[in-house]
């Protein structure tokens, strides 16, 4: 793998790993809800794409997630990025990851 499509492709990883809320904005309008998204890096040697788990759950409820993916991060040989979302077989088992 050439160093620019790995240093690329961890550098969106990055940026999309973590703890992100809207606390802040559905303080603000309440139009919004406040949300939690959680993102993290799984299967870290795999050499095929960066392979994320993301769970999101509204804030009072954080052990009931309504929504859990796990993301497939790729580059494209002409730069650009894709994102492939697969559904979780029995994703209760995974709650908190």
């Amino acid at each position: 793998m050439p160093s620019a499509f790995v240093t690329n492709l961890n550098e969106l990883a990055d940026w999309m790993t973590g703890s992100f809320n809207s606390n802040a904005q559905s303080i603000t309008n309440e139009s919004y809800y406040d949300i939690n998204l959680e993102m993290v890096q799984i299967w870290p040697t795999r050499d095929d794409a960066m392979w994320l788990y993301v769970e999101q759950a509204v804030s009072a409820n954080l052990d009931k997630p309504y929504r859990q993916r796990v993301y497939k991060l790729e580059q494209m040989p002409q730069g650009t990025f894709t994102s492939t979302v697969y559904e979780i077989p029995n994703a209760k088992e995974y709650i908190g990851v």
